[in-house]
């Protein structure tokens, strides 16, 4: 006999605090010249500046949406190295039994 459904809570990852707001594609190009801006200016991020471009938004909005942003370019550089170090290991030649063995030190 099947068991009775059961609601499911949602997985704690996906509830951080409140309910994040959504970036709408005009304030991200608006996010991203302002970071280019930033760029001209040495020193640290500056949310502040950040601000300027964004009115709508608070300065740990921004923050928050620029570490998520760091997060996601972090993970794809290290999907990138795997991959290319796979590719490498797969067109790399395969080592005879003996090369394994001479390898190994047991000639």
């Amino acid at each position: 006999m099947k068991p009775p459904s059961r609601l499911r809570s949602v997985p704690a990852r996906y509830c951080v605090g409140s309910a994040p707001q959504v970036w709408t594609d005009r304030e991200k190009r608006r996010l991203l010249q302002a970071l280019r801006a930033q760029t001209q200016i040495p020193g640290p991020l500056r949310p502040e500046r950040l601000k300027k471009y964004l009115p709508s938004k608070e300065e740990s909005e921004i923050m928050e949406f620029v570490d998520l942003l760091k997060e996601r370019v972090a993970r794809e550089a290290v999907k990138a190295q795997y991959r290319y170090r796979q590719s490498r290991q797969k067109d790399a030649p395969i080592p005879a039994p003996i090369e394994v063995q001479k390898g190994c030190g047991l000639s």
